[in-house]
């Protein structure tokens, strides 16, 4: 389940402007083609489908942020030929490096994209569900249960109910389900821990035609 990471050499940042840069999209994105392999910029720019001048110019970058080392310099007829490898296979940023005031605050910065294109999917899968057209169309309930507890929900106007079950044979496959008020003994709660996990690890193992986005989650309370 995790990854080991006895045998490769790991660099902690705790500059946090080194940590910033180091996050930026183009960071990642010209740094991957370096971890763990020596490579010249005309080997990854080709790999990359990029010109050789936009290559040379994030190297430097990374050269002088010191993510990037020089490895082997050919000397030829004119400009020796350079291989360039990340200075580390890990990279490890220390919490007080970043900017974030809390913990959880990185965790929902790293899942935000993730929850935010779920819910972008879910949606339009739920309105074609419910034969809506525009956005304009659903809203915010706010009234009680059977309990009397007062609920939020998200859907069409109260006055325009839609008798649809979502899990239904021809139906979209989607389902958003919360519970926060789940009374489970210890053993219970590994057992569904357990269950819920090996659940998405069978279905990982599919090679289907469709694309889905997964989300399963159980935490104390």
């Amino acid at each position: 389940m995790f990854n080991s990471f006895r045998s490769r050499n790991i660099l902690e940042l705790h500059d946090p402007e080194r940590a910033t840069a180091l996050l930026e999209p183009n960071s990642l994105k010209f740094l991957e083609p370096f971890i763990g392999r020596d490579c010249t910029a005309d080997q990854v720019a080709g790999e990359m489908a990029i010109s050789l001048n936009t290559l040379l110019y994030q190297i430097k970058r990374l050269l002088k942020l010191g993510f990037l080392e020089i490895t082997q310099e050919i000397p030829r007829r004119g400009r020796s030929i350079k291989r360039y490898r990340a200075v580390a296979e890990i990279f490890f940023i220390p919490f007080d490096a970043t900017h974030f005031a809390m913990p959880a605050d990185m965790l929902l910065h790293e899942f935000e994209p993730l929850y935010k294109k779920f819910l972008e999917h879910f949606l339009q899968a739920a309105m074609q569900m419910v034969n809506l057209q525009t956005a304009k169309e659903i809203g915010i309930s706010v009234s009680q249960n059977e309990d009397g507890r007062l609920v939020v929900r998200h859907g069409p106007h109260p006055l325009k109910p839609i008798d649809l079950n979502p899990l239904e044979p021809t139906a979209p496959a989607i389902l958003s389900l919360w519970e926060d008020q789940l009374r489970l003994d210890f053993t219970d709660a590994k057992a569904f821990q357990l269950e819920l996990f090996e659940l998405l690890e069978r279905y990982k193992s599919k090679d289907g035609s469709g694309s889905y986005i997964a989300h399963i989650a159980l935490a104390p309370t």
